[in-house]
């Protein structure tokens, strides 16, 4: 990731959040501090980054994937009835790769940390969650803020807040 598309991914933040539901912006603030962490990840050879990567990782799986899935698409189901194809189950995929992907490079980690294996798997994670985070910034929360009513969305600003 050069400083380049790091700064492109700065300035798509603002547009994002202006095209993306207000209600739905602490999803989106998660995702850009994701992202600017995964792209020091990137160009960086500092085990102390690759440790907080690890972190942040294992929380965003346990708590943001969770939240996704319990908070806006249980309610995205009503509009959205196929559970083979299409949103609900491109993300509910993606976020069973990213989980999986983790656990992979938790494996290298506890191996050897020092190891080029380690390094070239946690660097493809970073890369990964990067574009998840492109496609639900880009694609997914636009959607979702058209078709989910303005009930819906408070609703789940309201829960966000308190399983926060």
């Amino acid at each position: 990731m050069t400083k380049g598309n790091i700064r492109n991914h700065n300035k798509d933040f603002e547009f994002i959040l202006e095209n993306i539901a207000t209600e739905l912006h602490p999803f989106i603030y998660d995702h850009h501090k994701t992202w600017n962490l995964m792209s020091q990840v990137r160009k960086s050879n500092v085990q102390q980054i690759y440790n907080k990567a690890l972190e942040v990782i294992a929380h965003e799986i346990q708590h943001h994937f969770k939240q996704e899935e319990d908070l806006i698409l249980t309610r995205l189901k009503r509009y959205v009835n196929n559970q083979v194809v299409g949103p609900i189950a491109k993300l509910i995929d993606e976020h069973r790769s990213i989980e999986k992907k983790y656990h992979e490079v938790q494996k290298s980690y506890h191996q050897n940390p020092e190891s080029l294996e380690f390094k070239k798997q946690i660097n493809l994670l970073a890369y990964i969650i990067m574009k998840h985070i492109e496609k639900e910034d880009h694609y997914f929360y636009p959607l979702v803020s058209l078709i989910l009513s303005q009930e819906e969305k408070a609703e789940i600003s309201a829960l966000f807040h308190i399983l926060r």
